[in-house]
């Protein structure tokens, strides 16, 4: 979750009104991380439309080796943990981080 929260801010997206649980997890281990490798995650939209956000994922080693990659599904909810539509003007905010799935 740290890394969605660390996306959200050098997106520039700050949500205080908006929460994003967790409805499903698809991993795929490619390889060990070993002690003191530096790991480097990307992360990206695959998926952006009414309530549902899917956010794909990929964890390097330093020499580029995947080790882990997969997607998170989530859906946009009010604070309350009620769901909701993703408001247009947020849905446009997300856009320049949307790709295809790999």
């Amino acid at each position: 979750m740290l890394i969605f929260i660390e996306f959200l801010v050098a997106a520039g997206l700050l949500l205080v009104a908006f929460a994003f649980p967790v409805i499903g997890l698809h991993v795929n281990y490619k390889g060990p991380a070993r002690y003191d490798d530096l790991i480097t995650t990307e992360l990206w939209l695959t998926e952006l439309s009414g309530i549902r956000l899917t956010f794909g994922f990929r964890m390097v080693n330093s020499s580029g080796a995947a080790l882990v990659e997969g997607e998170t599904r989530h859906i946009c909810a009010s604070t309350d943990e009620k769901p909701r539509r993703l408001p247009k003007e947020l849905a446009e905010q997300f856009q320049p981080f949307l790709r295809g799935a790999n």
